[in-house]
């Protein structure tokens, strides 16, 4: 059990060292690139995608007014779960 606890804390500080605060008129191109920065490029547009085609389709669904008994949701018909915002 120690163990883990020991894992899970160096893997915090190892994720607070590699992330760094960035002002963009000091930035320098390959000094200052952030490796998690660069993998949320890629992460943003799946999660983005996930939320539009797995859980607003699911609220949507949820809460239809003729479902409000089976899911126990209390709306109005003008929900507006597919407006992007």
């Amino acid at each position: 059990m120690r163990a883990k606890f020991i894992l899970v804390g160096l893997l915090i500080v190892v994720f607070f060292v590699l992330t760094s605060v960035s002002i963009a008129s000091d930035y320098k191109r390959g000094v200052d690139d952030n490796p998690v920065l660069i993998l949320s490029y890629v992460a943003n547009p799946i999660g983005v995608a996930a939320e539009y085609l797995i859980t607003r389709p699911v609220h949507w669904i949820t809460k239809q007014v003729n479902l409000n008994k089976v899911f126990g949701s209390k709306n109005k018909p003008e929900d507006k779960s597919f407006v992007w915002e």
